[in-house]
């Protein structure tokens, strides 16, 4: 590293990197990352630097202990399910960035897994990427693992190269992210939020809002049954507030529109508002469910 630009060598065994003064940030992150992974096979972390949260679905226990060691040697962490059942609770009840299935099991094989997943209602969880795990490799049992709602399959018995072209194509497999006008939540809102105190606190507000907004909206949902203009109009005030003060943007909107709304003669308009909000508000909750600082 030098002002004048001149190369540095890492020594006998790497490669040659040219730094120059002054230095940024941006481009010593990029000559230790190419250092990391030309040098260690294994290193492997998404492009923010965040470690996948991976599932494996195996029965076999020497394959789970293969596929468990193969994988953390790759950068990530790993769960372990026995079979399609325990696979689809744990869907259910945790995030994961890939799911690697075997086809063949027993109580539930990974072709049922796969769909019972891909028919969740949480529209997030049923999009996860799922890889089969196969021993055939014909061409109608792979297009048999597509067909079921999987978006790739590896052939057993894995390699450790068959992981890490899975994980590098994880962005491609995943569905496509939504641009910030299509999100229930303003990013910049909530990095706002973020910067006040720590990863808890961060987290604790956003689990005091889904309580508190939940209780609200059936109290709305509850009003709206007797026409109590008086309470609609109260709850609407302060679901608005709370909902503004996370970025909740649309249905920050939506309270607005039901706030204006003040006679019984646009009872329909009412009702359709808060049919509004309710769904609204489950798109906030599920963006609030899978924010990377609330993960488990």
């Amino acid at each position: 590293m030098s002002s004048s630009g001149k190369k540095v060598n890492l020594g006998k065994k790497h490669n040659t990197y040219q730094l120059s003064k002054p230095l940024k940030l941006s481009k010593l992150f990029e000559c230790l990352k190419e250092i990391l992974v030309s040098n260690d096979p294994f290193v492997l972390q998404s492009s923010i630097g965040a470690i996948y949260k991976i599932l494996v679905v195996e029965d076999n226990l020497v394959n789970q202990k293969v596929a468990i060691f193969m994988l953390q040697k790759l950068g990530c962490k790993v769960d372990l399910a026995s079979n399609g059942k325990e696979a689809l609770e744990k869907v259910q009840t945790d995030d994961y960035d890939l799911i690697f299935m075997d086809c063949q099991m027993p109580e539930m094989d990974g072709f049922t897994a796969t769909d019972r997943i891909r028919n969740l209602e949480d529209s997030i969880k049923k999009k996860v990427p799922i890889v089969a795990m196969t021993a055939s490799v014909t061409k109608e049992y792979k297009n048999k693992c597509l067909e079921s709602g999987m978006n790739d399959y590896i052939s057993k018995p894995v390699k450790v190269d068959d992981f890490k072209e899975a994980l590098k194509h994880i962005q491609s497999l995943k569905p496509k992210s939504l641009s910030a006008s299509e999100m229930a939540l303003d990013r910049q809102t909530l990095n706002k939020i973020a910067t006040l105190g720590d990863k808890e606190f961060f987290s604790e507000i956003l689990k005091t809002y889904l309580s508190s907004s939940f209780e609200e909206i059936n109290e709305l949902n509850r009003a709206i049954l007797t026409s109590d203009t008086e309470s609609i109009s109260q709850i609407t005030q302060k679901l608005r507030s709370s909902s503004a003060d996370i970025g909740a943007k649309k249905l920050t909107k939506l309270c607005n529109e039901l706030d204006a709304v003040n006679d019984l003669a646009s009872v329909n308009k009412a009702v359709l508002l808060i049919e509004n909000i309710n769904r609204e508000f489950q798109r906030v909750k599920e963006e609030i469910n899978h924010l990377t600082l609330i993960k488990k």
